[in-house]
């Protein structure tokens, strides 16, 4: 299993036992739970890899001591292979030790002493790796043969891998190993795990959770240590129950324990304080009077509570103490107790939530005020909160058929919605679509469609609404600017979503609410970008300049981010990523974390473009666990994220896999744009490997679509031109001309830079098809110059690849070499290895057979080899194929007149 959040950790584990120096000795602390052991067993395994002779044992905590019973754990068998290596003595008295054979009478423990150290010598022949897992509950014998070996084998190819409890940590080995080993020992506190680590292992293990509020839940309990929050996942996913973490009983049980020693006022005041979600000393004296105070300090004294100075909240010294304290309240008790709180606190919303929590029955009017609460939260920028309490209010309204409680539902449904609690949202939307009145159809099935993942679906329940909202313009706007971008967009019906955008443009002014405005304004200039419309940028500059961004409930509907994908489009990314950062800003400060996911889908393919592959592929994989946990799958669109960056690696067979999935559930789905994407990366995978015919084959039909559905602007689907290279890498050299004009013309008509990079790009590959590298020259340094002017390192190595090729036809080699080493150099920084192939293979190409002068790419082949490595090894240090590493070394052998290896480290390079 993966290690996950101890990178760095296991990265310094691992250059210790690569580095092979002995002794050596590694020492792991942490908490209970804290993940020491399966970051042992995962470094005992490298070890092993790399060599190491590795024998482990772990203590066990057990009232009854065997003695030496984790030294015969640690040495058998291995040991039987080296007791006839020991003086007789010394190997009877440990196979007596060990219990391998009867002993007629005790051993001294001196002998056995000497017998096991000898043993352990003589096992560290090689290199021997002693592991220890729990060694604060080795039985004290073998802790203290384990101490003197440590201390008498320091001249001994030995290592020691040992973890502890932290509480443990200055007892046992942990102070023989510091003082023998010094700074020969490494040593790890494993501090808690980050929130993002503890999500995605929670989400590993139980994949049927899907709700990021309980896994955000559980996360905050375990406040760090992977055990907890595992456990308490486990237990959770047994009953699961909206919003509600259950703690293991075992676990419950000792912390209810602890609770139960405070004296009874201490402990009536600590379960108030769990109900609070800022308990205050003058809050407590509200309820408890003079009380009050001796009983919080009795709970600072026990450790259950702590002041956060100078601010006099109280704090849980562990969240699950919160947890327990408020398990212990149940029934009409606690129903009072919230009641009395409701009283006694300030905040009017947190008010709201203890009635709530204390209502006996239904109640109109409790139910409007509970209602009213969880509207301020939501427009405050409080989805998950809100959602709780529009459930409350959902839950205390009497009439359940009547029209305040479906305007109730309704609400709620918006608020878990932004909260991504979609797992939730759609059951309730199942459960309540056959009930819905006829007054409120429209607006139950405009959040219905948004719920639903098959598009053609969703698009049917949009029309409904837009058809029941005739007589609401400013109503049926939002609905219409929904539709032009789910048939626009996602379906790539331009023309029919083009017609439903400008009829939200034309209905939006009748809401009176500038964010509708802006969501319709921004979507019609979308499509209009799409369509290749020359005013498409002044048109959404004009949108997101309408005032409102701060009020939009879902940030990702802004025109800023519109705004910012045809700047990406066109390869202009610095202006795009400012305008992504704005709306992620936005996004977070509402805690619309949908929106914020939706933000980094799009991010994903302009820090590709920029070359910031690493931060590309941290962002989908983060939108990929987000979909994991929310439950809103989007498996097109992360599959394409994803197929990406592993093609650009050139990480062949995992952009292959991943992109073919992706085609498969982006069509289950009805998604479109998504399944062409992950065809256009497939293409793009098979230049990069130089079979442009297996390229054609994927490309050729979607410029077809494309171009039958209305999509004109290049950079969108940024396809068109390596399918110009790969027609004229074919020999189809009019089809690659007829799409070159094309490309040529649009490039003009909208003065779009990106389509006259690649447009130039495939001109000069066009150019040397036709055996003509002078103008292909040409064409590939302008496509250079503005490739370079726009911070498109990827792009600029292909024009450089393309430029250096037309320099070497044309004979001007000193130039050709100086252009194909900064290619190389790009694509080795970018980590593209299969477009450094392609580079280096031009390289090798420069120099004749005979003339005895290397490459740069061969000078830096042969000097790995005279330095011992392997074709393996070279091809990893340089990016390149072992194929290729072989080519290059039998052009090094016929340069230099050597016959081997051998031959070219005796003979060496100038």
């Amino acid at each position: 299993m993966r290690v996950l959040g101890r990178d760095s950790e296991l990265s310094a584990c691992r250059l210790a036992l690569q580095a092979g120096r002995t002794p050596l000795g590694m020492l792991i602390s942490g908490e209970p739970g804290a993940g020491k052991t399966l970051l042992c067993r995962t470094v005992a395994e490298l070890a092993k890899a790399s060599g190491w002779n590795v024998l482990a044992t772990t203590g066990l905590r057990t009232e009854v001591g065997v003695p030496l019973a984790n030294l015969a754990d640690l040495l058998d068998p291995a040991v039987l292979g080296v007791l006839d290596l020991l003086p007789e003595v010394q190997a009877a008295a440990l196979r007596a030790a060990l219990r391998l054979a009867p002993a007629s009478r005790p051993p001294e423990p001196a002998l056995i002493a000497r017998a096991a150290v000898a043993a352990i010598r003589a096992l560290a022949a090689g290199r021997l790796l002693i592991v220890v897992d729990d060694e604060q509950w080795l039985d004290p014998d073998t802790r203290r043969l384990l101490g003197m070996a440590a201390t008498w084998l320091t001249d001994s190819r030995l290592g020691w891998l040992v973890t502890v409890r932290t509480a443990h940590s200055d007892q046992g080995l942990g102070p023989v190993l510091r003082h023998e080993l010094g700074p020969d020992l490494l040593r790890l506190d494993l501090a808690g795990l980050d929130e993002e680590s503890l999500a995605t292992l929670i989400g590993r293990r139980f994949p049927g959770f899907r709700s990021s509020g309980l896994i955000q839940r559980i996360v905050t309990l375990a406040a760090g240590n992977p055990y907890a929050a595992l456990e308490l996942a486990r237990e959770t996913a047994r009953e699961p129950k909206r919003g509600s973490v259950r703690v293991p009983t075992d676990l419950s049980k000792s912390l209810r324990d602890r609770l139960e020693r405070l004296p009874p006022p201490s402990y009536a005041a600590v379960q108030v304080a769990a109900l609070c979600r800022r308990p205050t000393r003058r809050l407590l004296r509200v309820l408890f009077g003079e009380r009050a105070d001796a009983a919080v300090d009795e709970a600072l004294e026990a450790d259950i509570l702590a002041a956060r100075p100078p601010d006099p909240v109280l704090t849980f010294t562990h969240p699950l103490l919160s947890e327990v304290a408020q398990a212990t309240l149940t029934g009409p008790a606690l129903r009072k107790l919230h009641r009395r709180l409701a009283a006694a606190t300030e905040d009017p919303d947190e008010a709201a939530g203890h009635l709530a929590a204390g209502a006996e029955e239904p109640d109109e009017e409790l139910a409007a005020t509970v209602h009213a609460a969880a509207e301020r939260m939501f427009f405050s920028g409080a989805p998950t909160r809100a959602g709780g309490l529009a459930g409350a209010a959902v839950s205390l309204t009497p009439d359940q058929r009547g029209a305040p409680a479906w305007r109730r539902k309704l609400f709620w449904l918006d608020c878990l919605v932004v909260a991504a609690e979609w797992n939730e949202a759609q059951s309730l939307a199942g459960s309540w679509l056959a009930d819905v009145p006829v007054e409120l159809r429209g607006e139950f099935m405009a959040r219905a469609a948004k719920l639903e993942a098959d598009v053609e679906e969703s698009v049917r329940l949009f029309t409904i609404a837009a058809d029941d909202f005739r007589d609401r313009p400013g109503r049926a706007a939002e609905v219409n600017s929904d539709l032009a971008v789910t048939v626009g967009v996602l379906l790539l019906r331009l023309s029919e979503g083009r017609a439903h955008a400008e009829k939200a443009v034309r209905q939006a002014p009748s809401a009176g609410d500038p964010v509708v405005l802006r969501k319709a304004l921004g979507y019609h200039g979308w499509l209009s970008f799409l369509s290749g419309d020359p005013e498409a940028g002044k048109l959404l500059r004009a949108a997101a300049d309408v005032p409102g961004l701060a009020d939009m409930r879902i940030p990702y509907q802004a025109p800023e981010l519109k705004l910012a994908l045809w700047h990406v489009s066109r390869g202009e990314i610095e202006p795009a990523m400012k305008l992504m950062r704005t709306v992620i800003q936005v996004a977070e400060h509402r805690g619309a974390r949908e929106s914020v996911a939706g933000v980094w889908t799009h991010l994903v393919e302009a820090q590709w473009r920029a070359g910031m592959w690493r931060e590309a592929r941290e962002h989908a994989t983060a939108v990929e666990r987000h979909e994991r946990e929310t439950g809103n799958l989007q498996p097109g669109v992360t599959a394409y994220e994803v197929s990406l960056v592993a093609a650009s690696y050139g990480e062949v067979d995992r952009a292959r896999a991943v992109a073919a999935e992706g085609i498969v559930q982006a069509e289950e789905q009805n998604d479109l744009a998504y399944s062409l994407l992950c065809r256009s990366v497939l293409g793009f995978l098979e230049l990069s490997l130089d079979e442009p015919a297996a390229a054609l084959g994927w490309l050729h039909p979607l410029v077809e679509r494309l171009r039958g559905m209305g999509i004109v602007d290049p950079g969108a689907f940024p396809i068109f031109g390596d399918v110009i290279e790969a027609y004229a890498r074919v020999g189809r050299l009019d089809e690659a001309e007829a799409e070159l004009r094309l490309l040529q013309g649009t490039a003009a008509h909208l003065d779009h830079p990106w389509a006259r990079i690649t447009g130039g790009r495939a001109a000069a590959v066009l150019h040397l098809a036709r055996r003509d590298p002078v103008p292909a020259a040409e064409a590939a340094t302008d496509a250079a110059a503005e490739a370079r002017d726009r911070g498109l390192p990827l792009e600029l190595g292909r024009c450089l690849l393309v430029l250096g090729t037309a320099q070497r036809r044309g004979r001007l080699r000193r130039a050709a070499a100086r252009t194909l080493n900064e290619a190389t150099a790009l694509f080795v920084g970018l980590g593209a290895r299969c477009w450094a192939d392609l580079a280096a293979t031009q390289q090798a190409r420069l120099t004749h057979a005979g003339d005895g002068v290397l490459t740069p790419a061969e000078k830096r082949v042969a000097e790995l080899v005279i330095l011992g490595g392997t074709n393996a090894e070279i091809a990893a240090t340089m990016m390149i194929s072992v194929k290729t590493v072989e080519a290059n070394l039998t052009r090094i052998y016929r340069k230099l007149g050597v016959r081997g290896r051998l031959d070219l480290a005796r003979r060496g390079i100038t």
